[in-house]
């Protein structure tokens, strides 16, 4: 039967394997201590290896605030203990306290795995928790150190922190965490801290894909070797269990689900992954296509990189400048019989005379057309790039900017005036815009045509703007009256 005993202060060391780094009110805890005159519970203990002294198993912040108020010793339940039973209580003492740091409490979990044989289904029905709470706990051990300090520094709570862990490298983390810092709205919905359901909605968007939408083949385990066949792959929701909100959200009844919120088990948590994936299998393709299945011809190199065709002419009429040196005609020149046919092969009169035709052609074009023709090429080129790679924020900037260049400059004020920007600076206010936001303008583009009204345009309904509103639920009575008005009177006229 174990005893109670008091030990004195300095025979009790600190635990080697204590996930605890963190001892929040000690000072409130010691001035308890002092209002009671000693310590209720007591402090387990175990005896060291060494023989010196004793290790404490659980009750450190106790010690400490005994030692903040100069205490000589304290009462301890000594227990002979292994290394993996002092681990297992401490990880059983933790999992009751409030102020534990869940980051220590998945340090406890994985010290538990790595030293004592156990996996983290035996941890769950040890503990008595859900499969998915130790491994969302254990996920947190994955956030990059950027993360890891936006956690611990509360900026983000755990299961935001969560969300973002389960992408599987630093370099996603690290986007992901700037890309949800540049989100304001992401800050809205909970007083000024970063929004869990914006981040769940922002990550869902732009951090994961569904398999069921990918060109190529998610079976084929040869497209990229390394990364294996999606249908196997652990980054997919299906495959592991801290991807369990993802799998179960498509069958949630819960009101009405985003639908910008991707769900069930085919959804690809890895979007650089994905896209490698897609480029491959697009340089594979891509070559292969019928020529009538673009209706551009992608050439592969430039026009002045391509070796020129032998001209082989076999109409006199154009004289002898046009024959090309050692040809068939200079042959039979040089032996006297200048009244034998030379005979030309098809395949070799055909690309002449298209050469033939290109030359003249050229000879008449003008500086424009020549323009037109070099630019057409780099535009081949360019397109055939694109094409084999995800659309960027750089293609969504650049869609902008030619459209804010294309609108009429009435409308081009409003946008101005809409994003406070001065007149003349909204081309530029586009390269300092997040993604998000450029999609969000390139809407603004769209309803603000229909804004500013002209003495020729008044009784043109606002199909995009009504479009719109109609699509986010604003309520637009006043502006339907009218129009029904406009629409009504012009029957009437017609009538009569």
């Amino acid at each position: 039967m174990e005893t109670i005993q008091y030990l004195a202060l300095d025979q009790l060391h600190e635990s080697p394997f204590n996930p605890r780094r963190t001892f929040t009110g000690i000072d409130e805890l010691a001035a308890n201590i002092v209002a009671e005159g000693r310590i209720h519970q007591p402090i387990l203990v175990r005896p060291r290896s060494d023989g010196v002294g004793f290790e404490i198993v659980f009750g450190h912040r106790r010690v400490r605030a005994a030692r903040f108020v100069d205490f000589a010793s304290a009462p301890c339940m000594v227990r002979d203990m292994t290394d993996a039973q002092s681990r297992s209580a401490q990880v059983a003492e933790n999992l009751q306290r409030a102020d534990v740091h869940p980051l220590e409490e998945a340090e406890g979990f994985m010290s538990m795995i790595e030293n004592d044989g156990l996996d983290a289904d035996d941890l769950a029905a040890k503990f008595g928790k859900s499969r998915t709470y130790v491994y969302n706990r254990l996920k947190l051990l994955d956030a990059c150190p950027a993360l890891r300090n936006a956690h611990l520094t509360n900026e983000l709570g755990t299961e935001a922190t969560i969300l973002i862990a389960r992408l599987p490298s630093a370099d996603l983390q690290e986007k992901a965490l700037e890309y949800i810092e540049q989100d304001a709205q992401a800050r809205l919905d909970n007083g000024g801290k970063i929004s869990y359901r914006r981040i769940q909605t922002l990550l869902s968007e732009r951090f994961s894909l569904d398999l069921s939408e990918a060109i190529f083949d998610v079976a084929d385990a040869e497209l990229l070797p390394e990364a294996g066949s999606c249908t196997d792959c652990w980054k997919r929701s299906g495959n592991a269990p801290e991807f369990a909100d993802i799998v179960e959200l498509r069958n949630k009844v819960d009101g009405q689900r985003s639908g910008s919120l991707r769900s069930g088990a085919d959804v690809c948590t890895d979007p650089d992954c994905f896209a490698e994936k897609k480029r491959v299998h697009l340089l594979r393709v891509v070559p292969r296509l019928p020529q009538a299945a673009s209706p551009i011809a992608i050439e592969s190199e430039p026009p002045e990189q391509r070796a020129e065709p032998v001209v082989t002419e076999d109409d006199t009429s154009h004289g002898d400048a046009h024959r090309a040196p050692g040809s068939t005609a200079d042959s039979v020149a040089s032996s006297g019989d200048e009244d034998q046919e030379v005979p030309t092969p098809a395949s070799a009169t055909k690309p002449a005379r298209a050469q033939q035709r290109r030359k003249s052609i050229d000879a008449d074009a003008t500086p424009a057309t020549l323009a037109s023709r070099s630019r057409l090429d780099l535009l081949k080129r360019v397109r055939e790039r694109a094409l084999a790679t995800e659309r960027s924020a750089f293609d969504l900037r650049l869609v902008a900017k030619f459209v804010c260049e294309s609108i009429a400059w009435r409308h081009r004020a409003t946008l101005e005036g809409l994003y406070d920007c001065g007149i003349g600076n909204l081309a530029s206010h586009i390269d300092v815009m997040h993604p998000s936001e450029v999609a969000l303008f390139l809407l603004d583009c769209a309803i603000a045509a229909n804004v500013m009204v002209g003495e020729d345009d008044v009784e043109e309904k606002p199909a995009y703007l009504l479009a719109a509103a109609d699509h986010y639920q604003v309520s637009t009575p006043l502006l339907q009256r009218r129009t029904d008005k406009r629409t009504q009177s012009q029957t009437i006229k017609g009538d009569f």
